[in-house]
This record gives C-alpha cells, sequence and structure tokens, in this order.
C-alpha cells in the first residue's frame, strides 16, 4: 500500500532584508561617536544610607550624557528595608509612594526646566517634542551589590546641546532622605568640547 503524505509542505518565506532604521536623537547618544569627556564630577547629596554622585559627562555633537551614580549602604537599616531601597518598590500606583520616588531634572541657562523620562517619552504636558525642543530622558540603568551594599546608575541624555550659561542638574529622592539638590556646572565648558567630538567611521 503507497503512502501519501499527510502534511503540505511548508511555505517558503523569502528573506526580507529590514530597512535600518534612522536614529532619533532624543533617544540617546549616537553610537558612531567617541565623546570628549568633561572634567567634571560632583558628590550631589548624601546621608547616612546613600549618596548621589554625578561620576562623569559625556559631550557628544548633539548632546550631554550625565553618568548619575546612586551608592547605598545598609548601615542599620532593617535588611526589607534595604531592599525596598534598591529595588526601588516604592514606585507603585498610590500617590504617596508615585511622590517619594527617584526624580532628575536640568535647568538650562534661558530659564528652561525639563523633568527626566524614559526614552522614548513623547508628551510633556500635553505638548509633542520635537527634535529641535530640549528633551531629558533615562537612557540607562544599571546596578548591583549585596545585602549591605548597593550601586545603581542612572544613564541621563540631554537633547540638543544647552545654551551657553549655567547648567543645573536637579534631584530629589524623598524615600531615601534626600530633598531637592541643585548642582550648577558651566554649559560653556561643555560646549568648548564639541568640537573634540570624533567620529567612529569616517563614511
Amino acid at each position: 500500500m503507497g503512502t501519501v503524505d499527510f502534511f503540505e509542505p511548508d511555505p517558503v518565506v523569502p528573506d526580507q532584508e529590514p530597512d535600518e532604521q534612522e536614529r532619533d536623537p532624543r533617544s540617546g547618544p549616537a553610537f558612531d561617536e567617541l565623546p570628549a569627556i568633561a572634567p567634571i564630577n560632583a558628590l550631589m547629596a548624601t546621608n547616612e544610607h546613600v549618596a548621589i554622585v554625578l561620576s562623569s559627562v559625556r559631550v557628544f555633537s548633539d548632546g550631554v550624557e550625565l553618568l548619575v551614580e546612586r551608592r547605598m549602604r545598609r548601615s542599620g537599616m532593617t535588611r526589607a528595608d534595604f531592599r525596598d531601597l534598591t529595588e526601588e518598590r516604592r514606585i507603585r500606583s498610590d500617590s504617596d509612594a508615585h511622590a517619594s520616588r527617584l526624580r532628575y531634572g536640568v535647568l538650562l541657562a534661558d530659564g528652561e526646566r525639563l523633568a527626566g523620562s524614559t526614552p522614548w517619552f513623547r508628551e510633556v504636558e500635553g505638548t509633542t517634542v520635537s527634535p529641535e525642543q530640549h528633551s531629558l530622558a533615562t537612557t540607562g540603568q544599571s546596578g548591583g551589590g549585596s545585602d549591605n551594599r548597593y550601586e545603581h546608575r542612572d544613564d541621563l541624555w540631554l537633547h540638543p546641546l544647552p545654551p551657553a550659561g549655567p547648567l543645573e542638574l536637579v534631584t530629589q529622592w524623598p524615600l531615601a532622605g534626600i530633598g531637592e539638590t541643585h548642582f550648577e556646572m558651566d554649559a560653556n565648558l561643555l560646549l568648548d568640547l564639541v568640537p573634540r567630538v570624533r567620529p567612529l567611521w569616517d563614511d
């Protein structure tokens, strides 16, 4: 008795080469640039359990990347409270927990105020943020540690380049006992570094 194939052969799906997506400059620094490093770092805020440090400022051709570290130590806290601090379980739907969250912002020399957002955030107070407008995005986060010490890094991307004059980085973290704190730097120093930015490829 002859056999008959029960299943039809799978259809042949042609390979499709996806289009290369253009970079959205609001979403983060250029991948193909070697930034210039500004000689700026600062201890922004500290208490018994937390230190917030601006560890590095990197200048790109169309923006500035601010690297902020949070170093946390248990130092007598209960393990549960320390875990809440390091895992940021404070971000819940109730308003009290939301108000105690970690926040970043910048104040530009022209008086414009920017609050940090996720990289794909496109609305600020109901207005679409165009590539020409200034925006501040959290583009990366990393962390690690133990039950007693923990370090977390937040990468903030300010686009486009700030206007000349004072530039203030603002942070607050009520859950950790950190009130509103300002650190002022000179945007002129950052703008002077732009000619030192180098492309990784010539094309």
